[in-house]
This record gives structure tokens, C-alpha cells and sequence, in this order.
């Protein structure tokens, strides 16, 4: 029995791994008091989620989406999450919000208003998030909009066609559609925020964005790539002189489909951890029950299942 316990770690390590390997960590969230109800992503079949990066939650995907290795879209805290179509999430992003839900009230200092709907963070269309970014909820970002690398957006507003450049920070603030926000500026209070400069003819940056999702459209329409098989007595190798590399035949393949938790065995406890969420069934379209609609703690939610 002491034996095959190490064996049987293993084993399961190695498919855990297999599965994070094949779509990426997509997986439900635990309840708690703060989240009482479990919820599994809602992502577009043209999305792609690249194997190492994980979405979990209250998250809606849109379509044509590229969420780039490491990147984390966590709906287990504030929700809703939602990402606009024809959008993207580069390496290393974070996206998560504060609580938006405690004990038997809603926290709607930690929300946006969108339409009538509230969320913990909106997305709009056509937004490029750059490498090693972070959007922070309670917050919104307008369509066209550009978030540059290792920037932060927390508590604030970004209209539409908005740049913000490297390392800007802005908090608790509303940016109006058109600015941009210089590189390593911190922003904290409205007067500054609406002192930012208007994007115009002559500025560098202006259509930076259009190419960028240009590039990231197409790497979602690409589908997910097979792994390279590494075979010793491949006679291809990787130019480095370590392990041979052989490009598997059958080229490109589509991103697999996730299904929606069935029963109360996919919802773990919350000192657990949630199961992911399998790749089996043919469709991966799932309704995120309404902050309106939560279930007590524990409970399973029926998840609505889309084509």
C-alpha cells in the first residue's frame, strides 16, 4: 500500500499536468462567503487560451480572444468578469477584482454600471492589455483602448480610444475617451486625470492598438498548436545540441471545448481545490448565474448550456 502511494501521485501530477498542457487552467470557483455560488467561464468556441494561462469563474470570453500564456482572469472573487470580443490578454496579465458580494449584500462600491449591468471588471472590444499588466476591479476599460506594459488600472474608468502607456498607474480616477497617459505616470486624483493630453494627429502612439489586435485576432484564429514531441533519435534537431525536436504531423489543431460542472462532485469545497473543468463535450458556451441569482453557499447551480 506504502509503495503505490508515490506511484499513484504521480500518476495524477503527470494528468493534472496533461490537462493544463492541453487547454490551459479553466475551472470553476470555489464558494465562500464572498462568492456563495459556483460559477465555470463562459468563452466564445473562436476564443484561445493558451495552455499555460488560466480563467476561472465569473468570466465571460468573447470571441476572437487571445489569452496569452501566463496570463490569470480570475472571476472568484469580484464578479462578473467580462472581456469584449476581439480583444486580448497577453503574457503575464492579471485581471481580478475586489469582493462584490459579502454574507447576504452586494458591494456595488466594488462594481461598475454597464447597460444596466453591473460587473467587477468590463472589458470593451478591440482592447489590447499588454505584457505584464493589470486591471483590478472595480474598473472599465472603453473599446480601442491600449493598457501597456506593467501598467495598472485600479478602481478607474478608461474610456473609449484611450492609450496608456508603460508603466502608468492610474487609480481611483476617470480617464475621458481620446487621452492617453504618459509612460510611469501615477494618477490619483480627477484633476489630474483630466489634465491627461488629447491624442492627436502627431502623436506616436495613435494607431499602435489597431496593429496589435490585427496580430492577436489572427493568433486566435490560429487555433491551438500541438506541443512539439521530443524523440532522442529524431535526426531533426533544435540547433542548441540538447534534445531533438520533431514538429508533430498533423499541424495545428483546435483549442478543445470545455463543458459545464455537472454534479456536485465538480464543485470542490473552499479549503479545496476546484477541479478543472473537463475537455469532453462538444460545446463550451455556459450562463454565469446573476450576482441577482446566487445560490447559497454549497449549493449546485444549474448552468445553462449554449451551442
Amino acid at each position: 500500500m506504502l509503495r503505490s502511494l508515490p506511484l499513484s501521485l504521480s500518476l495524477g501530477l503527470n494528468l493534472l499536468l496533461l490537462g493544463i498542457a492541453l487547454v490551459g487552467w479553466v475551472a470553476p470557483n470555489v464558494p465562500a462567503t464572498f462568492n456563495p455560488h459556483v460559477a465555470v467561464p463562459t468563452i466564445a468556441a473562436s476564443a484561445r487560451i493558451h495552455p499555460l494561462a488560466a480563467v476561472i469563474g465569473s468570466v465571460t470570453i468573447g470571441e476572437l480572444i487571445f489569452i496569452a500564456p501566463g496570463a490569470s482572469v480570475r472571476g472568484d472573487e469580484g464578479q462578473n468578469i467580462y472581456v469584449g470580443d476581439h480583444s486580448n490578454v497577453q503574457d503575464g496579465v492579471v485581471i481580478h477584482g475586489l469582493e462584490t458580494f459579502e454574507g447576504d449584500h452586494e458591494l456595488p462600491e466594488n462594481e461598475v454600471q454597464i447597460s444596466g449591468k453591473t460587473y467587477s471588471v468590463y472589458i470593451g472590444k478591440r482592447v489590447s492589455l499588454a505584457h505584464q499588466s493589470q486591471v483590478h476591479g472595480p474598473a472599465r476599460i472603453g473599446d480601442d483602448t491600449f493598457v501597456g506594459m506593467q501598467a495598472l488600472v485600479f478602481r478607474t474608468e478608461l474610456g473609449d480610444h484611450v492609450v496608456v502607456e508603460p508603466g502608468a498607474k492610474l487609480i481611483g480616477v476617470k480617464v475621458a475617451a481620446g487621452r492617453y497617459v504618459p509612460a510611469l505616470t501615477l494618477v490619483t486624483t480627477q484633476e489630474q486625470a483630466d489634465a491627461l493630453p488629447l491624442i492627436t494627429a502627431a502623436y506616436p502612439y495613435r494607431n499602435l492598438n489597431e496593429g496589435i489586435v490585427t496580430v492577436n485576432v489572427q493568433l486566435a484564429k490560429a487555433g491551438q498548436p500541438k506541443q512539439i514531441s521530443r524523440q532522442p533519435d529524431s535526426p531533426r534537431h533544435n540547433g542548441t545540441g540538447g534534445v531533438p525536436l520533431t514538429p508533430d504531423p498533423d499541424g495545428p489543431t483546435q483549442e478543445r471545448p470545455f463543458p459545464a460542472a455537472t454534479g456536485p462532485s465538480d464543485h470542490a469545497p473552499p479549503e479545496s481545490q476546484p477541479k478543472q473543468v473537463s475537455t469532453a463535450a462538444p460545446h463550451r458556451d455556459y450562463g454565469i448565474p446573476s450576482i441577482a441569482d446566487r445560490h447559497p453557499l454549497g449549493q449546485t447551480p444549474q448552468t445553462s448550456r449554449g451551442g
